[in-house]
C-alpha cells in the first residue's frame, strides 16, 4: 500500500506490458522525482526535477489523478488492515536473520509466538492464485478490465 516511486513505476510497467499481476492495494503515487539540495546554514530545498508516465501514458503522480485513486491500482485488491501492516513489520524484523544470534537477542525465529503470527493476506492471495494455475486467466481479465475503461472514456 505505501509502495512508491521506483517500485511503482516497475509495477506500473509490468502492468502496462502485461507481464505482471499486481495483488494488493493502490500504491502510494509519489510520481516524481526529487533532488534535495542541501545548504551551510541549515537549510534545505526539494526540487520536483521529473514526473513519470507509464509506458500506457498515465501518470502515478497522485496529483495527476483527483478524480481517481493514488498510484498503481492493482489488479486484484487485497484490503489489508493497519493492524495487520503493523505487525508484518514487527513480525518481520523479529524474524530477520541480520540480528546476531545473542543471549541478549530474545526474538528469534523460533521464538515467534505461532498464536499471535500476523498472516500475510497479498501473499496467499498471490499463493492461492498460483496455487489454482489462474494467473493468465486474472491477467487476461484484467486487460479486458482495462479495455472497457477505456471505451467509456471515449463514448
Amino acid at each position: 500500500e505505501n509502495s512508491a516511486s521506483t517500485s511503482e513505476i516497475l509495477a506500473g510497467t509490468m502492468q502496462d506490458h502485461k507481464r505482471a499481476l499486481i495483488i494488493g492495494c493502490n500504491t502510494l503515487g509519489k510520481g516524481v522525482i526529487q533532488d534535495f539540495y542541501h545548504f551551510t546554514n541549515g537549510t534545505a530545498l526539494v526540487l520536483v526535477t521529473a514526473k513519470c508516465y507509464l509506458p500506457s501514458g498515465r501518470s502515478i503522480d497522485h496529483s495527476d489523478n483527483k478524480d481517481s485513486k493514488n498510484g498503481i491500482t492493482p489488479d486484484v485488491e487485497v484490503e489489508v488492515p493497519k493492524e495487520n501492516e503493523s505487525g508484518l513489520y514487527v513480525q518481520e524484523y523479529h524474524n530477520t536473520d541480520q540480528k546476531p544470534a545473542s543471549e541478549n537477542n530474545k526474538y528469534q525465529t523460533s521464538d515467534v509466538d505461532k498464536e499471535k503470527e500476523v498472516k500475510d493476506k497479498v501473499l496467499n492471495k498471490a499463493t492461492e492464485i498460483i496455487k489454482e494455475n489462474k494467473i493468465a486467466e486474472k491477467i487476461a481479465s484484467s486487460k479486458a478490465a482495462e479495455m472497457t475503461k477505456q471505451r467509456k472514456k471515449i463514448a
